[in-house]
């Protein structure tokens, strides 16, 4: 498994999405059977940096394109709040922007395993 690259830790607020593990099923008589889909609810991390300066952002870069190969490689990262450590899998690298001389903002989309 390879590791999460070293930068600094993402802006706030580091939106954190659980994942809907239920099937409905609605009846004739207006009731609902709920039950799970899946044993486990995998959480979806979005992690922006407003101002990552450019040595981070190419680390960052080549991490994704080269190393975790936009998802196909699972990875250890550390929740920077709680502490805890999730395995993840890069699920959305949308477009960086260089905004300022030497500084992007970037956005990383990543699901626990």
């Amino acid at each position: 498994m390879i590791a999460f690259p070293n930068l600094p830790n993402p802006d706030y607020p580091l939106t954190q999405n659980p994942e809907d593990n239920t099937v409905k099923s609605k009846f004739e008589d207006g009731s609902v059977q709920v039950r799970r889909k899946f044993t486990k609810s995998r959480r979806t991390f979005t992690l922006t940096w407003g101002k990552l300066p450019n040595d981070k952002f190419e680390i960052l870069d080549n991490w994704v394109v080269n190393v975790a190969h936009f998802g196909c490689e699972t990875f250890v990262w550390t929740h920077p709040q709680s502490g805890k450590k999730y395995t993840c899998y890069v699920s959305s690298y949308q477009s960086s922007k260089l905004s300022e001389v030497n500084y992007w903002d970037v956005t990383l989309e990543i699901t626990e395993v």
